[in-house]
């Protein structure tokens, strides 16, 4: 291939130009409201998720020097992380209305958020995984911190600017290591210089701690989850909600480059680290979630396992886990941005529906947006027929099919012990007496995605396989 063909590359350069448009726009715009940015980022966002769909079915292709990978599983998960990210900035638009945010740099952050995502899951050299992982992380630590009066949105981008520096240090520390074993830097290259057993074979299984350890870190997997919690209480909601949301689908791309497409020859090493902090995990975020009154620690919490769930795909070892853990990710995605997204409509400028308390008697005042609540609760329970009870199935299955029952019992128990704080959630609003009047947003927008979002859950249940088989195509 022409080493100046920017085909492959486009949706990346597009996605820039995007970013830098809003940029200028905001600069000599009047509008308070910045409304034209808004519109501009979305008909961007649309465009290019246009372009994309009709990328899908497409022969790998790598380009420019091996750096950058175009094939049908990055295609999948940039149209995923578009979506998820497009419909956050609808939920966002409205909260941030009556606050004291830097509107138009709010959406081009989102945007250079996105460009970041989208080389992470195109990446075939560790520098460009780096670089993705980098731009992504940054334009988060400006964004948690953006309410100018929210003393603990400025704490929590503190707390993430210094754990994730130090998780950074980790990752580029078992890169070096790595260079310095193999001699390179692209992941297929690196695959088969470690195939080749040599004397430095224990230096790569050192590196590949270190490695884990940084990838760990941005799933929020223990015990580097201590930075979650507290991001997802003091970051503005609008932001949680795409934290949530889009860059755990980036990080599912991030490790499938990573460890199935650069470090294979030591998945058995790997594997054992991924499978104790999936245990760990699963066990830690369902037993203190159910201590939570906070909602936003309780998702938290509940994040937590739900990744731990999601990375004992990896450890089923075939392509059958990965994908079930690639339909996870892109489930969990669409849970987390319609719960917090429900959050944002219940706020208002100056309180935010926070606890549980918050919630009582909600069914009672409003059952439409009560039963919307329901569907999200029981879709991240994993309760049939809603999305959410599939991507686990398959995540057990493949895990039976590998050998792992005893993996996949344990697994489902602490399943069960997930119910009660999500059908807690559900009696506080159903059964528990009102304390105060409701108050929700007026925007028609946000209702009409709040609607479709969490209806989604019920009708993707419904036909699973329309999300399933792309998935094991991408990674047959």
């Amino acid at each position: 291939m022409n080493s100046f063909d920017i085909t492959p590359f486009l949706p990346e350069v597009l996605m820039l130009i995007l970013a830098c448009l809003v940029l200028m726009i905001d600069l000599y715009s009047n509008d308070r409201e910045k409304q034209l940015c808004y519109v501009t980022t979305q008909i961007g966002l649309v465009a290019i998720l246009v372009y994309l769909l009709g990328q899908v079915n497409i022969e790998p292709v790598v380009a420019y020097g091996g750096t950058f990978v175009k094939d049908s599983l990055s295609q999948l998960l940039k149209i995923g992380i578009i979506i998820i990210s497009g419909v956050s900035l609808v939920y966002a638009r409205v909260f941030i209305r009556g606050r004291r945010f830097l509107r138009g740099e709010y959406y081009s952050l989102t945007v250079f958020a996105v460009l970041g995502m989208m080389v992470m899951v195109s990446a075939n050299h560790m520098l460009s995984l780096y670089l993705g992982l980098e731009l992504l992380s940054l334009t988060l630590y400006a964004m948690i911190a953006m309410e100018r009066d929210n003393k603990l949105g400025v704490e929590a981008a503190i707390k993430y600017f210094v754990t994730g520096a130090i998780a950074s240090g980790f990752l580029l520390y078992g890169i070096s290591l790595l260079y310095g074993v193999t001699g390179h830097l692209q992941l297929d290259s690196m695959a088969k210089a470690l195939a080749v057993e040599g004397d430095f074979s224990l230096v790569a299984k050192f590196a590949v701690v270190f490695v884990v350890a940084g990838l760990a870190f941005k799933l929020g997997l223990v015990p580097f989850h201590m930075w979650l919690p507290d991001v997802y209480q003091g970051a503005p909601v609008s932001v949680t909600a795409l934290i949530a949301s889009a860059p755990k689908i980036a990080g599912f791309g991030f490790a499938i480059r990573l460890l199935v497409d650069g470090l294979e020859p030591l998945a058995i090493d790997w594997q054992q680290l991924l499978l104790v902090a999936g245990i760990v995990s699963i066990a830690l975020g369902n037993l203190v979630a159910i201590a939570q009154d906070n909602f936003k620690r309780l998702l938290a919490y509940s994040g937590i396992a739900h990744m731990g769930y999601f990375i004992l795909g990896f450890y089923a070892g075939d392509n059958g886990g990965y994908a079930a853990s690639m339909f996870y990710v892109l489930a969990y995605a669409l849970m987390a941005l319609a719960a917090f997204g429900l959050i944002v409509f219940m706020s208002r400028s100056g309180y935010e529906y926070e606890t549980l308390d918050d919630m009582r008697g909600l069914g009672r005042k409003n059952p439409w947006y009560a039963l919307m609540i329901t569907f999200v609760m029981v879709s991240m329970a994993g309760l049939p027929p809603f999305i959410g009870f599939w991507p686990k199935l398959e995540i057990f299955r493949s895990l039976v099919a590998s050998g792992y029952w005893q993996l996949a019992v344990y697994a489902i128990v602490f399943s069960v012990v997930g119910l009660y704080y999500y059908l807690r959630v559900i009696k506080v609003v159903y059964f528990d007496a009102p304390e105060q009047e409701f108050s929700f947003l007026p925007s028609r927008s946000i209702r009409f995605a709040i609607t479709f979002n969490c209806i989604s859950l019920l009708l993707l249940g419904l036909i699973p396989d329309s999300i399933y088989r792309y998935c094991l195509m991408a990674l047959s």
